[in-house]
């Protein structure tokens, strides 16, 4: 039997998401959540505008995280560039960044990340409870000892991201 593009896609995606939650079972959350964020990259849509040449991620708040991101996605071939993963101290730094993900050591600057970020291309991806309700764009959960992510339609929206349906059936709509 033959299965069209987005049916593989759709597939690959729920076995990656399942594959995920198996890992975060073992102990790795870092590895998880890196491994999601590079199928956020493939199952949301940027404006062509900030779509052109490298996709870069900037890592605040989490060591750990900056680590596993950087190790698997850092250098990546993407279409009409690579993925460049880089660590960033400061709200002033997000600028010419497709995707900001604020660890929790940083959640106490949530709102000057979302101020700098509102109504741009920019994913904000944050990792504490209650952050998907005040404006991340999405926003790693545990859920029962799973970990799960909240998605921000009406953010996301807001900046001109889309997002393919495979994600949302798969994510915690806010």
């Amino acid at each position: 039997m033959k299965m069209n593009g987005v049916k593989k896609g759709l597939l690959s995606f729920v076995f990656t998401f399942f594959v995920g939650i198996a890992a975060f079972a073992q102990g790795d959350m870092e590895d998880v959540q890196s491994m999601f964020i590079y199928h956020f990259i493939k199952y949301i849509e940027w404006p062509a505008s900030s779509n052109s040449g490298n996709f870069v991620i900037g890592v605040t708040g989490n060591d750990a995280l900056y680590q596993q991101i950087s190790s698997k996605l850092n250098g990546k071939p993407r279409p009409g560039g690579k993925i460049i993963v880089k660590q960033v101290s400061d709200p002033s730094q997000v600028s010419g960044l497709q995707i900001v993900v604020l660890g929790k050591n940083k959640s106490r600057e949530f709102e000057s990340y979302k101020a700098k970020t509102a109504g741009k291309p920019i994913l904000l991806i944050t990792e504490d409870r209650g952050l998907g309700k005040k404006g991340s764009s999405i926003n790693f959960i545990v859920v029962n000892g799973k970990l799960k992510f909240e998605l921000n339609k009406s953010v996301i929206d807001a900046q001109k991201l889309r997002v393919s349906s495979s994600l949302t059936q798969v994510a915690v709509v806010i």
